[in-house]
């Protein structure tokens, strides 16, 4: 810590920030603490799903069966409380966005 810090001083710096709060909703995480937890564990956010999975979800069969397709993703949990008016988004497009 600074000596102004601790003094009680207060500094008038143009390039002093402060931090006062942070928020996140990470795939596999839905705070900065769950995130930072995941980091230490090494725990993999990346979900990888089966052809029948992905089949089962809605996804056309040619799509998947090509060899570029990479049959995993990083979903957001609680997509569902997304508010898409508050952006301008229809339900439609919402419901078709990649996070």
């Amino acid at each position: 810590m600074n000596e102004a810090v601790m003094s009680g001083v207060a500094t008038d710096s143009a390039t002093d920030i402060a931090i006062v709060g942070m928020a996140a909703h990470l795939p596999g995480a839905e705070s900065i603490a769950a995130y930072w937890t995941n980091l230490v564990e090494g725990v993999e956010a990346i979900r990888h799903y089966s052809r029948d999975a992905l089949i089962e979800a809605g996804e056309a069969p040619h799509l998947v069966d090509r060899p570029d397709y990479v049959p995993a993703a990083a979903p957001l949990d609680g997509f569902a409380a997304f508010d898409a008016e508050f952006f301008g988004l229809s339900p439609k497009e919402a419901a078709i966005m990649d996070p």
